[in-house]
């Protein structure tokens, strides 16, 4: 049996450049993970101001058919209507509601309401708008 001897001189910085170039892709893959994480704290922020925003003009509507059929058996009003939240989820939203009407269909009269909700500042900032049909009891 006759062993080889490897040469020391030859084989010296092999393990050294391997590390090197593990640590290389590691830092590559933090690095894509860092991106990813602050991506979709973008996003889920995102998101958050546009369901405040739909919130905020739902709010706006429901208090246009607050007025238009009044609980309390009160005059009803089909207007224009301005909020703008201070406090709650919603602390910084502001809703616009237009109502018109009443249009006569097949004997009914029938009211559109158009609300808008505006959640956020600057570059952050969400608008969602819903259309409500009413009928008239």
């Amino acid at each position: 049996m006759c062993r080889e001897r490897h040469n020391p001189v030859r084989q010296r910085g092999v393990s050294l450049v391997a590390m090197m170039a593990v640590i290389v892709l590691l830092a590559l893959v933090a690095a894509g993970m860092v991106r990813l994480v602050a991506t979709s704290q973008v996003a889920v922020g995102n998101e958050v101001l546009s369901l405040r925003a739909f919130l905020a003009a739902e709010s706006a509507a429901q208090n246009a058919m607050n007025r238009l059929f009044p609980l309390n058996g009160g005059a009803a009003t089909c207007g224009n209507i301005g909020l703008t939240f201070t406090a709650g989820g919603l602390a910084g939203c502001s809703a616009q509601a237009a109502c018109s009407g009443p249009v006569s269909i097949q004997g009914r009269d029938i009211y559109r309401i158009t609300s808008t909700g505006t959640c956020g500042s600057g570059e952050a900032v969400a608008r969602r708008t819903i259309r409500v049909g009413a009928r008239a009891p």
